[in-house]
Parts: structure tokens; C-alpha cells; sequence
């Protein structure tokens, strides 16, 4: 045993001699954690498969078993650089393999892109007939649908007048008088239940389209109501021209009040009532009317001043209508400005109901 030191010396120092870099631990690390190398020691580290002394190659095995420190003689690395040449072609194929499933990470993306085409967020594909409308044109024929009618619904047929009859709460009247005209129609669901309303003679009466008559001359007209089916009905009117309907108004003026009041109250009569109780009168010719005002002072001691007056109606005033005016004086009686005068003009006016 003493004898074989000596040997295993001498050939480590000539090892030294040859391969001055030789010898040492690496520091490199393998990048999968494969195991130390031993330079160039005869024997590999686990990890490594025939570490040749001075070949040049180093040749990397499986990585399942890595070798505890993990570290690479780089003093032998730099001794042979065409023993890191060659494990670095031998890592190569290893390095370069995340780049061989380029190919399949496109496939993915490709497959992401059709996905991302079911996007519930992506805008609606439109139909032919809202492409029509956004453009501007019309729906074609076969796909056009009247706003009436529902999608599956077939179109529904008209329904026409078949009969007509009116009615009025009396078929005379008078100058300047109004009468409502009420038309039935059947059957009641008919689709158009509008009606085309006419006078014979419009000098004696007068009909509008909702079938309001007003009469303005006397005799005797005929009210017509036309369907659109064509059915119509008749409807006659007697006008009298020895009566009119006039309506009536009153205004009062202060001409003067030379100290007499500030309040006043006021009272009008019309053939006896209360002139805000007779909005119209109805007159023929030769009738009297009779309008009274009375105008009193409100105060302690009120003042009083009245007026009556009639009138009877002529020809002029029943075809155009009168107007009867009062001039009303009040006087103070008691001082210190007793007696005097508050001045007012009260106007009637008898204007047809209708002009």
C-alpha cells in the first residue's frame, strides 16, 4: 500500500505537468442542472457520460437525474474550446424546440380568431331588409308589409257603411240658432266611419263636417251625410226668418267722480233678469226690450244712481243688431262733498249669436 502512493503521486504530477488547466472544479452551470464535471479526470461526474482527457468532447445524457452543486469545470471549458463548441450544439436542438411548436401556437391562434368571430359583443349581421332601409331603398316587394298588418297575419278586408241614420233634438229653428246633427253608422266596427256632410242651400243653412247646422236665412234646407261606401242619409230643416238668437253684453264707464266714491257696485237688468243671467235673448221685429242699471256707492251712507230704458225692434236693429246706452249720474249727499257727481255710461250691446 506504501508503495502504491508513491505511483499515484508521480502520475499526478505529471498530469500537472501535461495539463497545467486541467485540474479544479468547474463553476458553470449546466442550464438543466445536470451534474459537476471532473476536467479532465478520467471518470465522468454523474451526469456526464466519458469524460476523454484532452479529446475535446463532452457529451450531454438525460436530465432526469441531476447532480447535486450543479457545476462545470470552466477552467476545462476554456481549455478545450471545441468541447463547449460541442455542447453547444448539443444544447442547441433542446433550445430551439419551443420554436418547433411555432406551427401548433399559430393553429390556436387560429382557432381564437374563429372563436373570437362568435363574439356575443361583435356587431349583428344585418338582415336584407334592414340593409334596405339603412341604404335608403325600398324593402322589396315580396318582403314588404303594410304598418298594419303583423308578420303571419293575413291582410284584413274592409268593413263598409251599410246604413246611416240621424237624428236632432228638433228639425226647426231660427235666425242665427245652432242644432247638433247626430249620425249612427252600421255596422259600428266599420273601417272608415267618416262622413261628407252637405247643405242644399247653404242661404238658409249651413253644415260643417261634424254635422253642426246653423241657420241664416229662413226657409227650408236638406242636410246630407255621405259615407264612403256611397250610403247616405237625409235630414230636413226648417228655418223661421221672424225670430233670431242675439247675444248680449254690458260695459260700464266712469266719465267723472269729483269726490263722491271709490267703491261701487253695480246691478244690470235685461227685460227683468239679471243681465248675467241672459247671455242671449231671442227677439223678432217689433219687440221691446227693456234693459235697467243701477250703480250704488259702497260707504256708510251709499249713494245711489239709476237708469231704465227700452228699446223696440225695427228692421235695422233686427238685421244688424242694436246697442242701448244709459248715462247714469251719482250724487253725494252728504258733506263735506254733498252734492257732487260721479258720471257713467252703461252700453248693451245686440249682436247676432252668430256672424
Amino acid at each position: 500500500m506504501i508503495a502504491v502512493v508513491p505511483v499515484i503521486m508521480l502520475l499526478i504530477l505529471i498530469l500537472m505537468v501535461l495539463f497545467p488547466e486541467g485540474i479544479g472544479q468547474g463553476s458553470e452551470s449546466f442550464p438543466d442542472g445536470t451534474g459537476q464535471g471532473a476536467g479532465v479526470v478520467g471518470q465522468a461526474a454523474p451526469g456526464l457520460q466519458g469524460g476523454t482527457v484532452g479529446s475535446g468532447q463532452l457529451t450531454r445524457t438525460s436530465v432526469s437525474t441531476p447532480v447535486a452543486g450543479g457545476a462545470f469545470n470552466a477552467q476545462a471549458e476554456a481549455a478545450d474550446p471545441n468541447a463547449a463548441a460541442v455542447l453547444q450544439q448539443t444544447e442547441a436542438p433542446e433550445t430551439a424546440a419551443p420554436e418547433a411548436a411555432a406551427p401548433e401556437t399559430a393553429a390556436l391562434q387560429g382557432a381564437g380568431d374563429q372563436a373570437g368571430a362568435a363574439d356575443p359583443n361583435a356587431e349583428p349581421a344585418l338582415s336584407q331588409n334592414q340593409i334596405a332601409e339603412e341604404e335608403g331603398q325600398p324593402m322589396p316587394a315580396e318582403q314588404a308589409m303594410p304598418e298594419h298588418q303583423t308578420a303571419g297575419a293575413a291582410p284584413q278586408a274592409a268593413i263598409p257603411i251599410q246604413k246611416l241614420r240621424l237624428s236632432a233634438d228638433r228639425d226647426d229653428m231660427i235666425l242665427c240658432d245652432t242644432l247638433q246633427i247626430t249620425a249612427e253608422v252600421y255596422p259600428p266596427d266599420a273601417s272608415d266611419p267618416g262622413l261628407l256632410w252637405t247643405s242644399d242651400d247653404e242661404t238658409v243653412a249651413r253644415v260643417d263636417q261634424n254635422g253642426l247646422v246653423t241657420a241664416v236665412g229662413g226657409g227650408h234646407a236638406v242636410i246630407t251625410a255621405i259615407a264612403s261606401s256611397g250610403v247616405h242619409t237625409d235630414f230636413g230643416i226648417d228655418v223661421s226668418s221672424r225670430k233670431k238668437r242675439m247675444t248680449v253684453s254690458v260695459s260700464t264707464e266712469m266719465v267723472e267722480n269729483n269726490s263722491v266714491g271709490r267703491k261701487w257696485q253695480y246691478e244690470y237688468y235685461v227685460n227683468g233678469r239679471p243681465a248675467d243671467q241672459v247671455r242671449e235673448i231671442i227677439v223678432s221685429r217689433g219687440d221691446r226690450v227693456t234693459v235697467g242699471s243701477t250703480i250704488t256707492e259702497n260707504d256708510r251712507s251709499p249713494d245711489i244712481g239709476a237708469a231704465e230704458g227700452t228699446y223696440t225692434v225695427d228692421d235695422d236693429g233686427f238685421e244688424q243688431g242694436f246697442v242701448m246706452r244709459q248715462e247714469i249720474t251719482v250724487l253725494e249727499d252728504t258733506p263735506p262733498n254733498k252734492g257732487n257727481a260721479a258720471l257713467f255710461v252703461v252700453t248693451y250691446n245686440f249682436l247676432d249669436a252668430v256672424q
